[in-house]
């Protein structure tokens, strides 16, 4: 057998520094022989898969057919995976390009948009102060009567607000076509205008916003109905427990399972007399039945 042959290209006689090389020393009492006898730490089958693998360059002469179509699948195979390494080298190569290409457009998208919320919100500052948009004008007007009166609810009652109203109300439907996705806006920042100053919330989140805030100041839900200070809110705090009990016992009412958590999110306490061990009397329907509860 012709034991002509050849290393892959590029190997420039040197096998790989990975794994099957001989460990090297500077010992100069180890001779070159000694060295050469040094065991390799390799697994042969390592060693046939790798790039220091000979392949012949030739068909060895006097071989039987079944033999040379042996060889020649050998060097067809080296030949395809020395190309399949290529490309495998080079689309490393291009997803390392691209690696560093997309993180040099993610940091410019995140500076191009800072720019433009910027320019966004000086357009929109602008556009908000205009005196000669009759939207800025009723809108003027609705942050006065908050101010007045602490909500943005324009009663039916006074005529002279009856342009008012109309401008809440045509508002609030568009709000809500532009929740549904029936409608859309180049004016966005209006109806944030709006959002922040309580346009689209409704009497309960009003009521549930003013009791998170006095359980900041007071540490408790239980909100006097005695002082005048806060009465509607004491009176509001009497009606979502006479509308959980009426949830509880499977009647309409108007308290959600969403409000509900809402409430116990904030410490809400339903029953006062359960959480302070106190028990009422019971009268009519309620005490029979609760003596047939007990019989049975």
């Amino acid at each position: 057998m012709d034991e002509s042959t050849s290393k892959p290209e590029g190997s420039k006689g040197e096998p790989p520094a990975s794994h099957i090389s001989p460990p090297e020393t500077n010992d100069p009492n180890v001779k070159s022989k000694k060295r050469r006898n040094t065991k390799w730490d390799v697994n042969p089958e390592e060693v046939r898969c790798s790039d220091w693998a000979m392949v012949p360059k030739s068909t060895p002469r006097k071989l039987l057919p079944e033999h040379k179509a042996a060889y020649k699948e050998l060097q067809i195979a080296d030949t395809e995976r020395c190309t399949a390494q290529e490309t495998l080298d080079m689309a490393r190569t291009a997803l390392e390009d691209a690696k560093r290409h997309l993180l040099w457009a993610e940091e410019r998208s995140e500076e191009a948009n800072a720019r433009f919320r910027t320019a966004q919100e000086a357009v929109e500052e602008i556009d908000i102060k205009r005196p000669d948009f009759k939207w800025n004008v009723m809108y003027d007007e609705l942050v006065k009567f908050k101010e007045r009166h602490g909500h943005c609810r324009i009663p039916a009652s006074q005529p002279e607000l009856a342009k008012l109203r109309v401008f809440v109300h045509t508002n609030r439907t568009a709000y809500r076509e532009y929740q549904s996705g029936k409608r859309c806006t180049n004016k966005a920042h209006r109806m944030i205008a709006l959002e922040r100053l309580g346009v689209f919330s409704s009497k309960w989140e009003e009521r549930y916003n003013e009791l998170v805030e006095f359980k900041k100041v007071h540490g408790h839900c239980n909100v006097p109905t005695k002082s005048k200070e806060n009465q509607k809110l004491g009176y509001w705090v009497g009606w979502q427990r006479g509308g959980y009990r009426r949830y509880k016992a499977g009647k309409e009412n108007q308290l959600s399972e969403e409000r509900i958590k809402l409430l116990e999110d904030v410490g809400f306490c339903f029953n006062v007399y359960e959480a302070n061990g106190i028990v009422r009397k019971r009268r009519g329907k309620e005490a029979e039945e609760a003596v047939a509860d007990s019989s049975d």
